[in-house]
């Protein structure tokens, strides 16, 4: 009978072990899986930056267009010059989507960079960082 308890008590013992080494391995392979994404998003938008632009207005709006997307991807940490330039306060992004002579498309893009903050943010506090976005 001892040796029978004491089995349970060394597989439950072996069992807490597991699933807390699981749950260090998910957190882990989340945040490898972030910084990959990241380092994508970076790498694109250093090749929109270094083209140095275009002499053809359509071509010109599409970089500007991936470029700002693909700084929005990447968390004011990473960029802060370039945010603290290109991009507006949540507050700000929000009064302007609800103006009535802002077009729907830039409405649309307000929205969508919206969502990419709160995905980041989502991101961020469940890799116990907490650094949110606004």
């Amino acid at each position: 009978m001892v040796i029978q308890t004491a089995s349970v008590v060394v597989a439950l013992g072996a069992s807490i072990i597991a699933l807390r080494i699981a749950s260090r391995n998910r957190r882990d392979a989340l945040r490898q899986s972030h910084l990959m994404f990241e380092l994508e998003a970076a790498v694109r938008l250093t090749q929109n930056l270094a083209r140095g632009g275009s002499t053809d207005d359509l071509e010109r709006e599409h970089m500007g267009a991936e470029a700002l997307a693909l700084a929005g991807a990447l968390e004011r940490t990473r960029i802060p010059n370039y945010w603290r330039h290109k991009f507006e306060s949540e507050d700000v992004l929000r009064t302007r989507m609800a103006a009535p002579d802002t077009p729907e498309w830039q409405r649309d893009a307000i929205e969508a960079q919206l969502a990419v903050n709160a995905i980041l943010r989502d991101i961020a506090d469940h890799e116990g960082r907490g650094d949110g976005r606004s």
